[in-house]
């Protein structure tokens, strides 16, 4: 999952990057208004924290703009205003949630998971299955062959990206993309690495099932 913060308090965004990252978010850091905006409109992100006031472009005009492109991004407004006017305009341009500054970051981290559970009802089962492999969205728990795999934050995010888009060849820029942050490094091997590590675990107990597809990607499938 990919989480956006577009806020310009650098101690802020930090502390709800930490927060985010337990989740298994891969997390970008905004501060400017109009690049916030531009990154909003350009990546698929899961989740976008957005603050009101900002250098260049306030959030108002970020929320019209992302939801103008047709973004469905989860958004949950920040804003050290807070009367009802203010929340209106947030809920009409397009927010999902809204919450008043100061806040702590269980209340913050409380709104997303209830966020998630909200869009997973209506788009995603609380449990994923592919083959001998099912995962809990929710608890991030992983079994294949009904025993137990212990994964990485990032191997899990991983592994749900794959069931999700199984049977589809998937390059190492879409890869990047989903599940690292804008600040990835294409040119390491970081994907190679957390796919060796994915498969190492995945098939102690069963047949290999993530495939490479020799200058193309990844495929998750039952026959290569």
């Amino acid at each position: 999952m990919r989480a956006l913060i577009v806020e310009d308090d650098q101690n802020m965004g930090l502390s709800i990057k930490k927060e985010l990252e337990k989740l298994a978010y891969a997390v970008d850091i905004e501060r400017d208004g109009e690049k916030g905006s531009f990154l909003a409109r350009t990546n698929d992100y899961d989740l976008i924290i957005l603050d009101l006031v900002l250098p260049k472009l306030n959030g108002h005009q970020i929320l019209k703009e992302i939801r103008e492109d047709g973004k469905d991004s989860i958004i949950i407004a920040i804003s050290c205003y807070d009367t009802m006017e203010d929340r209106l305009n947030w809920l009409n341009l397009g927010a999902d949630d809204y919450l008043p500054k100061p806040f702590t970051m269980t209340e913050l981290i409380a709104r997303v998971k209830a966020n998630n559970r909200r869009k997973n009802l209506k788009i995603l089962p609380k449990i994923l299955e592919y083959d001998d492999i099912k995962i809990n969205i929710n608890t991030f728990e992983v079994f294949r062959n009904n025993k137990r795999i212990f994964l990485t934050k990032r191997e899990f995010a991983l592994l749900k990206f794959f069931i999700l888009n199984s049977e589809q060849v998937l390059s190492k820029i879409v890869i990047m993309e989903r599940i690292w942050d804008v600040n990835g490094d294409l040119i390491s091997n970081t994907i190679e690495t957390h796919i060796m590590r994915l498969r190492k675990k995945t098939e102690k107990h069963g047949k290999r099932l993530i495939h490479t597809i020799n200058g193309h990607g990844y495929k998750l499938s039952k026959i290569n």
